[in-house]
Formats: C-alpha cells, structure tokens, sequence
C-alpha cells in the first residue's frame, strides 16, 4: 500500500501559516519538506505504512457521507455551545460539524459561548461555577441558577445575543446537554424575536432519550437531531438552501446505519483558540464510535453501533492537528480507545515512525490482548493515562454485567501499565443488580489490592438509565415498582438504603489507602476528603501504613464470607437482614488490609448529611445508624449497632403496593463478639 505524501499536508482555509510544534511558524513549504525527501525512493512515512498493514483491518458494512462540494451554497451556518459544558478542550462535536458544513459549501461560524462565560465568571465570582466538571453541575439547574447565577450570566448572555444578530445567520444550531439547557432555550426564544426567519436546530446529548416530536419540549427550535448529526445536519442545510419543505420537527439517525468515519473531513478548530481553554495546547479526537462490549447497564449500545477507525487515518487526523494547531496533547473521547486493537497498535507505531512528540489519553477496556509489549507502543507513542471501567472486583458480577473481562486481567493491565508509567484512572460501579455482600467485599478487595496502580477512583452507585437492564427488568430482577423513590431489586435485597451504605464504605477505605491517605487534602480524591471524618467515623489501626510499606501490605487475597453476622428475631425479612449488615464487608476488609491486626472504629449515617452529600439517589430517607467495631491481635471481635430506620406509610412509588402489607421499619439495638480466622 502506498501512501499519498501530499494528503498529509494541512490544507490551511484562509490562512497562510500553520502553528508549528517549536513554537515557529512554518508555511506550506516547509510542511511539505518536512513529509517529503527527495533523496529517498520512498519517505519514511510510506515506509512505516508498509509495515504496518499486519494490524490494519478493513471494516466492512460502513457507509461513506457523502459530501457535494460542488455546489453554491447561500445558507449561513452558525454552531453555539451555550454555558455550562466542560471546559478542559475545545468542543469536539462542534469542530466535527462545521468541517462537514464547510466541506459541504456553507458559510459555517462557530461560537463557543461556553468558554467565554467561563473566563468571564471565574474572575468575578468568589467560587468558579464550573470548578471540577460534574461537581458544579447543580449549579446551572433550575432553581439553583435561577437564585445564584442567574444574576451574573444575563448580562453575558445579552451580549452573545447581539453578537449573533450581527452576524445575520439563516441557521443557528444548538448543543444540548442538561447543564445548558436554560441558557440556550432563552438565546433561542431572543433570536425568534430578533431574526424572526433564523432557523433553530438542536442536537446533543440531551436530546438523546426523549421523543420529542410534537416540538413542545423544546419552544423556539423548529428541528432537532436525535443520534449522529453529520448526515442529518446536511439534508437539513440542504432543504433549507434549496427552499424544500423540511416535514419533520425530529430527525433521527439511522441505528442500524454505521457512519464510515474516516469518510468524514477533520474536525476544524479555526475559529476556536485551543489555549483558551483548561488543557491549553490541546484538542479531542475519536478513534471509534460505539463499544464493542454490551455491558448491561450502559446506554452506549442503545444509541449507536460500534465502528472504529483506520490506524493510518487517526495518524493522518492527529498529525494534521499537529502540525496546523502545535497542539500536542489528545484526548480520545470515544468510549473505548481500544476497541479494535489492532488499529490502536497501527497509530501507535505510526506515531512513533512520524516522529510526532505528543501525549495522548482516553477510555480503554482491560483487555486480554493487550499484554506488556502492548501497552509498551502505547506508552512510546505518547499514552500518559487511560481509564478503565473496572466496575467490580466479583467475576460473579463482571459476568452479569456483561463486561468480558476476568479479574486477573483487570489487574495485570494495571500492574503493566503502572510498570510503564502509563496513569490509570478508574472507575467504580457499586450496588449492580445481584451484587450481594460478598461481591462488593470483592470489589474492594481489588480496589486495595491495585491501589498503587490507579491515579484516581471513581466510583458511582448503579443507575438505572437508557439500558439492556431498564429494557428487560425482569431478567435482571428489577421491581416494577420504585421503592423509597428510587430502583430496587423484586426481593429488595438491593435498595437505595443498601447502595448508600456501599457507597460510604467504599469511600472509607479509600480515605485509608495510604496513597491517598499521604497526600495533601486539596490533592485527594474529591469523595475521599469530602468524607469530614469526625463526624461520619473514626478508626484507629494498630498498623499504621505509609505509602513506603504499601507493598508488603496490598497483596491481601480474594476470599468468599458469609456476611449475615447480625441476626435478631426482629430482622424477618431479607430487606431488614442485609441491611444491618451491609456495614460488614467494610470491617473485615479494613482488618485484612492491616494484616489482619489489631483495629477499632465507628460508622455513623445522619439522615440530613447523607442527604447533603449524596443527594436523593442515596439520602434522604430516615434512617440513622451507629456501628462500633472493635477486634485485637487474638482475631476476637467486639461490636455493637445502633440502627433506626423509620419507613414511610407508602414506600412504593407510584401508587404503592395494595397486596405488600410489611413493615419495613427497623429499630436495632445489637450488640455482639467472636472470632475471625
């Protein structure tokens, strides 16, 4: 396979210089030398393709876009990211569209408002409202921004109006996602009344799990895309340019279709300053679309099937951004970087082959294919983090989430990846449906044992959204009622009740793993240190780790436990049984990761700060508890437990249960010993 030199010169629109990665300027000649020597019969570049078409595969069944650039386009495109988003990287999706738009002949604009409103607020206000994406979220919702910010975000919003107005758009299109939906609603009703014939199209995440054909959730738009955009942005602009009548308010995308992606041109950042943002010098890349996992409890395989790149192709994108933006770091945003392996392998070498300094991360599945030498051409073509989804430590649960994955790969990838100096970032899945007490034991059994390999924890309760699981309840034993106003399992073995404490218990023991432990409050993880110990426990361990003695301390083995200790003629139901002794797992974890030694401590759950901290996915019911453990160097055990949780009249929702007369109220004062072996 030969490979055409001159496509790998940036094609520059408008402009006569590239950024260059030295901090220089290079104009086209210059780029052009740098891909192509005239002594060699062959450039390096063609050199390094040939050699790495043994991992290059062909995907079959894509569909190419089609894009008409032969045509005079009148219509005038303007894409707007309205506030709040994340601000860590210019916005992707807008820079995938308005290449399409231009290659397609229209006049494209883009506006990230977003951003702007972001470095405006961030000197004017006491606290950053977009501080650490996700934790401010609240924020930018209904009431809360109504009473908070409201105030200080009219009068940019004012100003991004007559910015729009000025440039006379015929379209302007809209990213949708929950934190920005006020803005934008209120930006698309001003522009109704100030350019009464402008169009207003919305897409994004927001869109995606709403059918919204009759228009009325969202007043002022006159089209919304559900799905991949590029196509439908384009029959859209084109019926729109050509005077057609555009017959639908939503157009969805086709499931069934696999958009090819390496039919599509490169995402383009030119009317975006890359430094303007929270990682300057950088910008965002898709390798695939999709996942190749069917995990049960994922959205991701409801909206779209997988398709991945060419190795080659992605080499092209990055390299193109590379030497026009000097952007040198990339952040894969799909949802699996390695979802073919050997395509990820295929831009890795060629990373290396062309030279490109750069640092690269994005989400990756542990994997059994990917073995040291592996992740060794990952690490030497710049990888510097990847996040795993680990979810549990229990192949019990692995399996019925579908996650095709075993335990000892979930580890040796981490293991591998901490011998390279590859970060590791993770994520945490607790109170999956059938997860029982010995699971979640499992899965922070594995939590301490690669403590020393993950720079960051995640973790996050189940939630029952857009899933295989929300589509078949019954298989997975989900009730068809909410119970304390949220998902339980049929035997309600699993409630918001049992995940709260999951939740809590998981975050103690990070709070003790020495890694975490050692840093300094500001650096640790943020669920970890919003812990405020003094009220919610205190422990106290005979062997006191610090990160030097982690490592004669981490290799702790997975066991199987009974875990039903506290027993008691009041508990008679499976509900009141495994909730008192949810706390357990904790317990016995803790004392195994002390080498089995000496400990003492106290739980406490307060109904006004796990409702505070947890919001009311975990909080807010009635229910108060206070656990005191204690167990010396002779493995004998002490303990008492001090639990109330008064249950509402009706705890089903909605309309309750006529035929379900319990009493799921628990009041608990226990107190008991033994021995562990």
């Amino acid at each position: 396979m030969g490979l055409d030199q001159k496509k790998h010169i940036p094609i520059l629109t408008g402009k006569e210089h590239s950024a260059h990665p030295s901090g220089k300027t290079a104009s086209l000649p210059e780029l052009d030398k740098l891909f192509n020597d005239p002594t060699q019969p062959e450039s390096k570049d063609v050199i390094a393709a040939k050699g790495l078409l043994k991992y290059a595969r062909p995907q079959s069944n894509l569909s190419d876009v089609v894009i008409e650039n032969n045509i005079t386009r009148n219509t005038h495109l303007i894409l707007v990211m309205m506030p709040k988003w994340a601000v860590y990287f210019a916005p992707y999706n807008i820079a995938r569209l308005s290449a399409v738009a231009r290659a397609a002949g229209y006049k494209t604009s883009v506006r990230d408002y977003n951003v702007e409103t972001w470095h405006r607020l961030k000197n004017t206000l006491d606290k950053d409202p977009y501080e650490g994406h996700g934790s401010k979220d609240y924020l930018w919702l209904d009431e809360m921004y109504e009473n908070t910010l409201k105030s200080h975000v009219d009068p940019l919003l004012e100003e991004y109006l007559e910015d729009l107005v000025s440039l006379k758009p015929d379209v302007v299109g809209f990213s949708l996602y929950y934190t920005n939906v006020i803005p934008s609603f209120w930006m698309a009703e001003q522009l109704k009344k100030r350019l009464p014939g402008v169009k207003i199209i919305g897409g994004g995440s927001h869109l995606q799990w709403h059918d919204e054909d009759s228009g009325g959730r969202y007043p002022n738009f006159d089209h919304v895309i559900k799905g991949e955009a590029e196509e439908l942005l384009l029959e859209i602009l084109d019926k729109i340019d050509t005077g057609q009548t555009l017959d639908r308010y939503q157009y969805n995308s086709d499931f069934g279709r696999r958009i090819n992606l390496d039919s599509l041109p490169f995402p383009d950042y030119s009317d975006m300053n890359v430094n303007r943002y929270l990682v300057p010098n950088a910008i965002s890349a898709e390798i695939s679309r999709g996942c190749v996992a069917k995990c049960a409890f994922c959205a991701e395989t409801l909206f779209w099937k997988y398709r991945g790149r060419q190795g080659l192709r992605i080499l092209d994108e990055v390299e193109q951004q590379y030497r026009t933006y000097g952007t040198n770091v990339f952040w894969f945003i799909d949802s699996l970087v390695n979802g073919n392996t050997n395509a990820l392998r295929e831009f890795a070498l060629g990373v290396v082959e062309r030279g490109l300094k750069i640092k690269w991360k994005g989400y990756a599945r542990c994997d059994d294919r990917m073995d040291f030498e592996y992740l060794r051409d990952l690490k030497n073509s710049g990888c510097f983090d990847l996040s795993f989804g680990i979810e549990s430590g229990s192949q019990l649960v692995l399996d019925a989430m579908k996650k095709n994955t075993k335990v000892p790969v979930i580890e040796r990838n981490l293991n591998d990846c901490k011998k390279l100096g590859i970060s590791c970032s993770t994520n945490w899945m607790l109170g999956f449906p059938g997860e029982a007490s010995d699971d979640f034991a499992k899965t922070m059994t594995m939590a301490w044992r690669v403590q020393s390999c993950v720079g960051n924890m995640s973790r996050q309760a189940m939630n029952l959204g857009p899933s295989r699981i929300a589509n078949d309840p019954e298989r997975y034993n989900i009730h068809p009622k909410y119970f304390l106003n949220y998902w339980a399992t049929t035997d309600l073995g699993n409630t918001k009740l049992h995940r709260l404490i999951r939740v809590k218990s998981f975050n103690i023991l990070a709070e003790q793993m020495p890694k975490y432990s050692a840093r300094p409050p500001a650096l640790r993880n943020e669920f970890a240190r919003s812990l405020n110990n003094t009220f919610n426990f205190d422990i106290e361990f005979k062997n006191q780790i610090t990160p030097k003695d982690l490592p004669h301390y981490v290799d702790i083995p997975y066991e199987d436990f009974d875990y039903e200790i506290i027993k008691s003629p009041g508990l008679d139901s499976l509900f009141k049984r495994t909730v008192v002794n949810e706390i357990w797992p904790l317990f016995r974890t803790l004392w195994r990761s002390r080498k089995k030694s000496a400990m003492k401590m106290f739980v406490k759950f307060d109904p006004s700060w796990d409702y505070n901290n947890h919001g009311g996915a975990l909080g807010g019911d009635n229910f108060t508890a206070v656990y005191n453990f204690e167990i010396d160097d002779n493995k004998q055990w002490r303990a008492s437990c001090d639990l109330k949780f008064i249950a509402p009249e009706n705890p089903y929702l909605p309309y309750g249960l006529d035929s379900d007369p319990s009493d799921f109220s628990i009041n608990l004062d226990w107190n008991g010993s033994g021995k562990w072996n």
